[in-house]
């Protein structure tokens, strides 16, 4: 989830490349808690990522507050004017510069891709202990 605008094509595309979804444009209060709200029940995500955690210098972004009540995990980049007690990691860090969304996008993309490939050598392995 990205506040700038210049960041979204950035965010979409690692996104995209390591097979995940992004939401970079306005989040809609209920996104999360609204069962209904696109006309049939969505699965929630397992874990949401926020490159800012605030929508503008006063408020909190409306989904760090939905995780939150539905107990989703969240990893957030917590900046100096920042509230880190709703975010489960909060990683200190700069969320304005292009620069610092490149390097997070990149650290990310990296952490998302190693865990999958994880996740289908277990898969693997545990398939080959049970067919034995």
């Amino acid at each position: 989830m990205a506040r700038y605008k210049q960041h979204s094509y950035l965010i979409e595309k690692t996104a995209l490349e390591c097979g995940e979804y992004a939401h970079t444009r306005d989040f809609r209060k209920g996104t999360f808690t609204d069962p209904m709200r696109f006309g049939m029940i969505t699965r929630l995500p397992d874990l949401t990522i926020f490159l800012n955690t605030q929508d503008n210098l006063l408020d909190t972004h409306v989904g760090v507050v939905e995780s939150n009540k539905l107990l989703i995990p969240s990893v957030g980049i917590v900046d100096s004017n920042c509230f880190p007690n709703l975010i489960t990691y909060p990683v200190p860090g700069n969320d304005d510069t292009p620069q610092a969304v490149q390097l997070y996008c990149r650290l990310f993309k990296e952490a998302i891709l190693r865990g999958k490939t994880k996740r289908k050598e277990f898969i693997a392995k545990y398939q080959s202990v049970r067919e034995a």
